[in-house]
């Protein structure tokens, strides 16, 4: 037997319960709705749900899709969007690192710049401080 899921029946704005859809009866409705054989706000009033569920049916569905035929579980799918985060992170860490670094070298050679003037001698041989 399929998962069964629980839908609110609103009808403007008032609760009346809820309907229980199994997963089958959710793919047939989206399958429906993908092959365009009504509209979303017909299959939904036919199904007593709100259109806005359906279409998040659909989207999950078709991630679902794209991840399958992609040889990728969820997680797999889930883990791989991860490992490009992580990447992109490392990337800016690195660029971050790098321009830390050159600020580094400009503020010791400000600084020893500033050594340099304070240790300039007078014309009478002394330093000045």
């Amino acid at each position: 037997m399929g998962a069964e899921f629980d839908c609110r029946i609103e009808r403007r704005g008032v609760l009346f319960g809820y309907i229980t859809l199994t997963a089958k009866e959710r793919v047939e409705l989206v399958l429906r709705l993908i092959r365009e054989e009504a509209s979303a706000k017909e299959l939904a009033k036919e199904a007593s749900i709100s259109e806005r569920t359906l279409l998040k049916w659909r989207d999950e569905f078709m991630s679902a899709a794209f991840a399958g035929l992609d040889g990728l579980s969820e997680q797999d799918a889930l883990e791989k969007q991860h490992a490009r985060e992580l990447a992109k992170r490392d990337q800016v860490i690195g660029e971050l690192t790098v321009a830390m670094r050159v600020l580094e070298k400009l503020v010791e050679s400000e600084s020893g710049r500033r050594d340099a003037d304070e240790q300039i001698k007078s014309p009478d041989g002394s330093t000045k401080s």
